[in-house]
């Protein structure tokens, strides 16, 4: 029972979380009621966790398609976009982490439940913090670019979790992937600032 109450309230104030990480980065004034109902209807795409590791992938898609068809009147395609799709990478990424780190260290449910809220409250600081910064990549003249990339890593993200989904397991193939993947985006992130600084000098 404990551990059901547990599921149900990950998945509520994952849903929550998300809402709020998207309006924290996009900084979109909506109403109240549109915010009421992406808040529940983002929690009522969260029963397609039960289903499985598959239902993460089926969320976040369906996620991603309810901020952006919901929110597009009055609003850029790029910011949009960008700030559900910088939210739904980092639920991959938590998910992924939550999932190496519970098989790596034999966590029983409860404890895997207790990280995944840990790995999200990070998220939510860790946002907290950066939402200026990646406002301005999402608003400056660069935007297309910056959301190419956000894009990319989210393929790329979402890609480690079908290869984990299908072998049910972290394997060497898999971290290498990971990595890799990790890498090539930290190089990405890291030519966009440069850019940008230098078109800022001329």
């Amino acid at each position: 029972m404990e551990e059901v109450v547990l599921v149900v309230f990950l998945n509520i104030f994952s849903g929550l979380a998300d809402v709020w990480c998207f309006f924290e980065i996009s900084k979109i004034e909506s109403k109240k009621r549109q915010i009421l109902f992406l808040c529940i209807a983002n929690i009522f795409l969260g029963l397609l966790l039960f289903i499985g590791n598959i239902g993460v992938i089926f969320t976040n898609i369906l996620e991603i398609l309810l901020f952006v068809l919901y929110l597009r009147k009055n609003n850029t395609l790029e910011m949009l976009f960008g700030s559900i799709i910088l939210v739904c990478t980092l639920d991959l990424l938590v998910d992924i982490v939550s999932d190496m780190i519970t098989q790596i260290m034999s966590f029983t449910l409860v404890g895997q439940l207790s990280l995944r809220f840990l790995l999200m409250l990070m998220m939510i600081v860790a946002i907290k913090l950066g939402n200026g910064k990646i406002y301005n990549y999402l608003a400056n003249q660069n935007n297309k670019i910056f959301v190419g990339i956000l894009v990319y890593t989210y393929i790329s993200t979402l890609s480690i979790s079908i290869i984990y989904i299908q072998s049910r397991s972290f394997t060497p193939l898999t971290l290498f992937f990971s990595l890799y993947i990790l890498l090539q985006t930290i190089f990405a992130i890291f030519i966009y600032r440069e850019m940008t600084l230098i078109q800022k000098n001329f």
